[in-house]
């Protein structure tokens, strides 16, 4: 248990005493559309203007609480306090996703609206809220005028939700923390996040033999990241009645010119690592061109595709990379969007895994079904994944804290996001989310609950006095 100097009715005071500045904080950095722009990169701005604005202003609000702070090219930054040959790191990022449905959002998604005690806007969870919350952690334990035995580095990239490339140029000359965590997950902690691939499979279908009814084109939804929810496939058949009777898992029909008939199909929107908890719609597409008969050579051959490999599948078992792991759980295997344009199939899939199985595993084992159905394989974004053991020294300290801050014990538990962590030789995420939030990241209405910030912030206190003071 950290020591009585650190106790809960101090900070409950300081975080009284600061709530309108770390509230106005937190509104500085989301009013800034953080989103990465290649059409504006420049010197010191590798990911765009306002990703480059969000830095400054990051770097004026640190600089304003007499914190040292270092840019790293725009890549990353990093806010130090302490001395000491050891670093203890907190990783955040600046960066925040687009605004896909702005008409479902309830405010302005880059202003932060406040009510019901709780703060809504584009970051103000992911990740910009705990960034501030971890900024005023490090003024608390500065204010006790007690030296820490190492020094602690807020350390905020500018692509995480892109490429990561801010963290390898930051490690490239930085050494890493001998402990570290980044608040962009949940409570308790989380000790495991699954491997993540992200492939495109392609395939040109230049011939095609038109029978009675034909499949000409397909558009669905192009989110990375959410599972296909929205599909528009067109049909060219000589026997419209035929073909309306044939479909049974579509969502509306609709007569177009010229022969041609537009089904819709549509899923519930989720995100792509947590495919089983929504319905994928390219499921009821491959369903319903199981049931057309004299269906054309290109509708046979996307059919057969969809229901050899992911039809009702939402962990890789028809594909062969099935996994499940006693403590990270099992793997799981989305189709975020599907196109047939120009005579090529296009689709984008999200395969999360945990350990036991191996990289070189998966991705030979898609190779071969992608050699065998004359597919085009294309990895886009490749992320290893971490595992850190309950006995470690890290896991004691953060149980530590989230057991003083709680007052129950910590619970390990694996995710299927991706957090800074990965890039740590010694780190995991922990919070700031805690069981029953409902943040929406990367969703409309993202929000985090003030009661949630500041338990947090007390808890990050506790954290980061064990692992920098102790």
């Amino acid at each position: 248990i950290i020591k009585m100097i650190v106790n809960k009715e101090l900070i409950i005071d300081y975080l009284k005493s600061n709530q309108e500045n770390i509230i106005n904080d937190i509104r500085c950095l989301v009013e800034i559309p953080s989103i990465r722009d290649e059409s504006t990169t420049d010197i010191n701005q590798p990911f765009g203007i306002e990703i480059r604005n969000a830095f400054d202003k990051l770097i004026q609000i640190a600089k304003d609480k007499d914190f040292v702070v270092k840019d790293f090219d725009g890549y990353a930054i990093h806010i130090e306090y302490g001395e000491g040959e050891e670093v203890v790191g907190v990783l955040n990022h600046i960066d925040v996703v687009p605004i896909y449905n702005k008409e479902l959002w309830k405010s302005k998604p880059f202003k932060v609206c406040q009510k019901d005690n709780y703060l809504y806007g584009r970051g103000v969870n992911d990740n910009k809220g705990p960034l501030i919350g971890i900024l005023y952690a490090l003024l608390f334990l500065r204010e006790l005028n007690e030296k820490p035995k190492r020094k602690i580095r807020l350390i905020v990239g500018g692509a995480e939700e892109t490429t990561w490339e801010c963290m390898e140029h930051y490690f490239s000359v930085n050494e890493q923390p001998k402990f570290a965590f980044s608040p962009d997950g949940n409570f308790p902690i989380v000790n495991g996040e699954k491997g993540i691939l992200y492939f495109n499979l392609r395939k040109k279908i230049d011939k095609d033999k038109f029978r009675n009814h034909n499949l000409v084109d397909i558009k669905s939804n192009k989110e990375d990241g959410f599972v296909c929810n929205k599909i528009e496939a067109v049909f060219k058949t000589n026997d419209k009645k035929d073909l309306v009777e044939s479909l049974a898992y579509y969502t509306e029909i609709e007569e177009l010119e010229e022969g041609k008939v537009l089904v819709r199909y549509t899923g519930e929107r989720a995100l792509s690592r947590n495919p089983h908890r929504s319905y994928n719609c390219a499921f009821s597409l491959a369903k319903d061109l199981e049931k057309i008969k004299k269906l054309n050579d290109k509708g046979v051959i996307i059919r057969d595709i969809l229901n050899s490999y992911f039809t009702d599948d939402n962990h890789g078992k028809k594909l062969g990379i099935y996994k499940e792991d006693v403590d990270m759980g099992v793997s799981t295997i989305c189709i975020m969007s599907i196109f047939l344009e120009k005579n090529e199939l296009n689709m984008k899939i999200d395969f999360r895994y945990p350990k036991g199985i191996s990289w070189e595993f998966i991705t030979n084992r898609i190779n071969e079904i992608g050699k065998k159905e004359n597919l085009i394989v294309d990895i886009y974004k490749d992320l290893k994944l971490l595992y850190v053991k309950p006995d470690s020294e890290l896991i004691n300290k953060l149980s530590n804290a989230y057991k003083q801050g709680f007052g129950k014990e910590a619970e390990l538990f694996t995710k299927g996001a991706a957090s800074y962590a990965r890039v740590l030789k010694n780190g995991v995420a922990f919070g700031p989310t805690i069981e029953g939030d409902n943040p929406n990241s990367h969703q409309a209405n993202e929000n985090i609950s003030i009661d949630t910030l500041y338990k947090a912030i007390e808890v990050y206190i506790y954290a980061l006095y064990s692992l920098a003071f102790q």
